[in-house]
């Protein structure tokens, strides 16, 4: 069994090569996919052996960031509550949840055992001592959600916190997850609609406005819709990002609210227009009757 699972994008072999040889060589039992067993389904010697893994080392470049695989064996690693190690090959600008974390930069590296090297070397061995004192069941029971995310909407802090994607094996349970997401997405634009109504039209007193819950359900939806895709894709499920789910939480969840409030205008406009037409009609009919 492993200690240390390398994430990788196949097009940094040579880099990752070289790394792996150095810390084979300082007694590190890692795996990555150049062990493979021949004939074997690689889907699920991967997913085995990230599970039996202490550490997951991430190797981060503009490669893996596009990589379906290496975003589906991170959000595994975080899903398991696995210690994790991410590192710059190539320093590039990571997205939610990965950019919460500490990343330590090994662009300059020499590919021998120079400092940046022996930098990393002590940065795993801390975080198999971890691995080793501290018990699954506990990590759970410490860390309850993966991350606790703060977003600016609109010059106001929200803070959201994700929870743990379940170690669900059904793949079936996982796209019902998914498409449970997405509509709360829907059900929290049309609730945003419904806010501002109230707020502008209706002028219903501030603590009677629904305005902040449907902006949370919105930010926890996208960003477990955009945790939930890698983990299907890699357990050889369909499911392909939609376009506004690439997109930040923020710029997101701004482009709803300013969708909701463009829609309501629209409608209450033909609230207002036909209610003057019937007023006018009446009107009108009152005259004829006199």
């Amino acid at each position: 069994m492993a200690e240390i699972f390398i994430s990788y994008s196949s097009k940094d072999i040579d880099w990752v090569s070289n790394l792996a040889k150095h810390l084979e060589s300082d007694g590190f039992d890692i795996w990555w996919d150049r062990k493979l067993n021949t004939g074997s389904l690689f889907l699920d010697e991967i997913n085995k052996k990230l599970q039996e893994s202490s550490v997951v080392l991430v190797i981060w470049s503009d490669f893996s960031m596009e990589s379906r695989w290496v975003q589906g064996e991170v959000q595994e690693a975080y899903n398991s509550n696995k210690q994790t190690v991410p590192v710059f090959l190539k320093k590039i600008k990571l997205k939610i949840p990965h950019n919460t974390v500490q990343v330590l930069s090994m662009e300059n590296w020499t590919g021998e055992k120079d400092e940046l090297y022996k930098s990393l070397k002590s940065t795993l061995l801390k975080k198999l001592k971890i691995s080793q004192e501290t018990s699954e069941s506990e990590r759970v029971k410490i860390d309850g959600f993966q991350e606790t995310v703060r977003v600016n909407i609109r010059g106001k802090n929200y803070y959201v916190s994700v929870p743990l994607i379940h170690n669900e094996k059904r793949l079936e349970n996982l796209l019902l997850q998914l498409e449970k997401q997405r509509s709360l997405l829907k059900l929290s634009l049309s609730q945003m609609k419904q806010a501002y109504i109230d707020k502008v039209y209706l002028k219903k007193l501030p603590v009677m406005v629904n305005h902040d819950s449907p902006i949370q359900q919105a930010i926890l939806s996208h960003l477990l819709i955009q945790n939930l895709i890698p983990v299907i894709q890699l357990r050889g499920g369909k499911a392909d990002f939609k376009k506004s789910e690439t997109l930040h939480v923020k710029l997101r969840v701004e482009i709803m609210i300013n969708t909701a409030e463009k829609v309501a205008h629209i409608e209450r406009s033909k609230f207002g227009l036909l209610y003057a037409i019937k007023k006018r009609f009446c009107q009108l009919c009152m005259k004829i009757c006199k």
